[in-house]
């Protein structure tokens, strides 16, 4: 195999990274007049009552972008006009329950106000807005919840007067009159409904219709209208789109993409694409453009549905092409892309159908008597793959002239370029599927794909499925190669991703998080995050990156806040010549102390609820907290050792891996909990192991029971003597075998 993987980082950047376009003068699809409509309506509305306006749109078909230019709009408006119109762009990915859902939207929006230039609306709204809140947060919400808590530095911040007692209605009345007092109308704009979980729209359709329904307040919701009525179906037990129609007061349509247009703006990009390969336009690399205009006739128009699809198709091409130039056809390494990409039952169909669509006379082989038989085999292969038999036979037979003979398709085949090796070519045949990507383990396709395309919830998923195949390691190292390439602004979402995944992966099989080869990939998987925390643009944003992870963390994602927080105080005690980035410094000295207390809050409020003993990183996450809040600390092993099965977890979680003994395949253990002593002795702790019955000893995985007997023989063996990994299992055999009392 001579063909190396030549395709350049300078060249890769050109890739289409499907961003939303930001303004009008961005355009390519004709929406710009929509757009103006759709802006018109929003900045139109007359009326006091709150009003709730639907964008949909299927994936893909620019809904974001529509928002964009709609918002562009009516800054222009804002612009020009008396009336002014307050935006507030709401993303509600990041919550836990629906009390976290309400405390965001609430910060939101109190920022929006804030930052907005309308000083009435500050002074009078913000201020029954907090006491909204406060009610909310009494009434609604537990008292230990995420608002409640936020709420108290406000309260501290507006005086006595938020003290007082005050009723949910009274307060969201009060609030209502300051609204309708205000002239000023506030457009709450939520995009990407669709992706979020089915109890996530459900929660987020509460919010706007129950908690939220404000005077002067246009809520602008984009969504794919099949995917939305679906969750609300299941999750309400009724007709969701009925549901839906309640909620939605204005429908707007996203209108569909001309074929004309994607077909236009498919080959400027393909045009763009080959000039910055090759230094040569489409026409000259293959000369008849009109057979480029019948593959994208028949192999690329019938599968082409959104901007969305263009862009991975080109993107996909690009990368297959810069290897393949030198060899194939390049009008037939297009096409057959673009089965593999936008029709993959078609593309694998081909692939291992080799002999029946480059060689002629199949009838005789396959013991046909007519060519209308091996058609209508055919037909009936596709339409068992779900697809239209008499576009994917044409389809076909445009790359594979003899194919379209054994089936009567009479089409003219041309190809200028008798230097490559066409795709029919049965020794070419195998070229174009040089780089299949279900024979690579993770494809540079769904490699870029993350970095350049996916939205949060893709993302997540691939991951996900790439795990559980057990082939996370490839990934961790693919992601870290091209680091340097990730755009700035995808940075925070493949970051947030990673970190979001860390509890799933803990639940699945032992791919990712166990010992050996896995404890590897684990600490690559932190390290790849930190070095994107590090690319994050400035100080201020990697701070608030950081600190909106400590803040919505449960006990695993604090083990990895833990680890961020004594990286950065490493940092700090390094000599500062040593950075050549002081990116990696991360955040501010100030910022580290405000992490430092955040991390103390969360640790506290995590351990009045739930169990920490059981986290992964337990260690780490223990002993950052024991150096910032020794008082803390001491309050909380008071109570978590009046149980005595929780001494034994702590002393686990305590343990270090001193060597594996390769014949039984088994690991030794040392201690570090001295600092602790004054809780327990370590012959306590023996007593307690000895004391063990069989129901207790279950309580404990087979590493724990292998950690336990560890300690057993360290604490009973001559200093001078060792044991070795046998004398462990065979003590863990003698446990679970003994008649112990239950």
């Amino acid at each position: 195999m001579f063909l190396l993987l030549k395709t350049s980082y300078k060249r890769f950047m050109n890739y289409c990274t499907d961003r939303p376009i930001k303004s009008m003068e961005e355009d390519l699809l004709g929406r710009v007049t929509f757009s103006n409509n759709f802006a018109e309506a929003i900045s139109g509305y007359d009326g006091k009552d709150c009003l709730v306006i639907g964008l949909f749109g299927s994936w893909g078909t620019g809904k974001t972008s529509v928002i964009n230019m709609a918002l562009d709009k009516i800054n222009q408006i804002n612009q020009n006009g008396i009336k002014k119109l307050i935006v507030m762009n709401f993303s509600p990915w990041n919550y836990s329950d629906q009390n976290n859902l309400i405390s965001l939207f609430f910060k939101c929006l109190k920022e929006c106000i804030n930052q907005s230039n309308n000083k009435e609306l500050k002074n009078y709204v913000g201020l029954a807005l907090y006491q909204y809140a406060e009610a909310l947060a009494a009434v609604v919400l537990p008292y230990n919840s995420v608002l409640a808590i936020a709420l108290k530095p406000l309260a501290k911040f507006i005086g006595s007067y938020l003290m007082k007692e005050v009723s949910l209605d009274r307060a969201k009345k009060k609030l209502e009159e300051k609204l309708l007092d205000v002239e000023a109308k506030i457009v709450v704009v939520i995009d990407d409904i669709d992706r979020l979980t089915n109890k996530q729209i459900r929660d987020l359709f509460q919010l706007v219709k129950q908690v939220a329904d404000f005077p002067n307040v246009i809520y602008v919701l984009a969504m794919d209208r099949d995917i939305v009525c679906s969750a609300l179906s299941e999750v309400h037990n009724l007709d969701g789109r009925e549901y839906l129609d309640k909620i939605i007061q204005i429908p707007f349509e996203v209108p569909t993409i001309k074929k004309s247009k994607l077909e236009k703006i498919f080959w400027i990009k393909v045009d763009d694409m080959l000039k910055d390969i090759c230094n040569e336009p489409t026409e000259k690399i293959e000369g008849n453009t009109i057979w480029y205009a019948i593959v994208y006739l028949y192999c690329i128009k019938p599968y082409i549905k959104s901007i969305r699809d263009l862009n991975k198709l080109v993107n996909v091409f690009r990368f297959r092409y810069d290897v393949l130039n030198q060899e194939v056809s390049t009008v037939d390494l297009l096409g057959i892309t673009a089965f593999e990409v936008l029709e993959p039952s078609l593309y694998k169909w081909i692939r291992n159908h080799k002999i029946e669509v480059c060689n002629g006379k199949v009838e005789k082989k396959l013991g046909l008597k007519e060519k209308n038989d091996f058609r209508m085999l055919c037909s009936k292969e596709f339409m068992d793959l779900g697809l239209n038999p008499e576009v994917a036979i044409k389809s076909v037979s445009i790359l594979f002239p003899q194919f379209s003979k054994s089936v009567n398709e009479n089409i003219f085949h041309q190809y200028s370029n008798n230097k490559v090796r066409t795709i029919s070519d049965e020794k070419g045949f195998d070229l174009y599927f040089l780089f299949d990507l279900e024979e690579v383990k993770v494809s540079k396709g769904i490699i870029y794909s993350c970095i350049y395309l996916f939205h949060k919830v893709e993302i997540y998923n691939r991951i996900m499925e790439i795990n559980r195949r057990g082939d996370i390691i490839i990934f961790v190292e693919e992601i870290t190669a091209l680091i340097d390439n990730i755009p700035s602004e995808r940075i925070e979402i493949i970051a947030s991703v990673l970190l979001d995944l860390m509890p799933e992966l803990q639940a699945e099989p032992l791919h990712f998080f166990c010992r050996n080869k896995n404890n590897i990939a684990f600490h690559n998987l932190i390290e790849l995050v930190r070095q994107l925390v590090s690319k994050i643009r400035t100080e201020q944003e990697r701070y608030e990156f950081i600190r909106l992870r400590i803040d919505h963390a449960n006990a695993i994602e604090l083990g990895i806040m833990a680890y961020f927080i004594r990286v950065i105080e490493r940092n700090y005690e390094r000599p500062i010549s040593e950075f050549k980035d002081k990116n990696n410094l991360y955040v501010s000295l100030r910022h580290l102390e405000d992490l430092k207390k955040s991390y103390v809050e969360k640790i506290r409020s995590i351990t009045a609820k739930e169990d920490l003993l059981m986290s992964p990183d337990y260690f780490v996450m223990f002993k950052l907290w024991d150096k910032l809040d020794r008082e803390g600390v001491q309050i909380y092993l008071e109570t978590l050792f009046k149980n005595k099965i929780n001494i034994l977890k702590f002393v686990c979680r305590f343990s270090t891996m001193q060597h594996i003994d390769e014949i039984v395949g088994q690991y030794c253990w040392t201690f570090d909990f001295q600092s602790y002593l004054e809780y327990f002795s370590e012959g306590e702790v023996c007593k307690i192991i000895h004391n063990l019955d069989i129901t207790q000893l279950k309580m404990f995985t087979k590493e724990e029971q292998t950690i336990l007997a560890s300690f057993v023989l360290n604490y009973s063996t001559e200093k001078k003597k060792t044991y070795n990994g046998i004398e462990v299992i065979q003590l863990v055999d003698k446990w679970n075998s003994t008649n112990r009392k239950s």
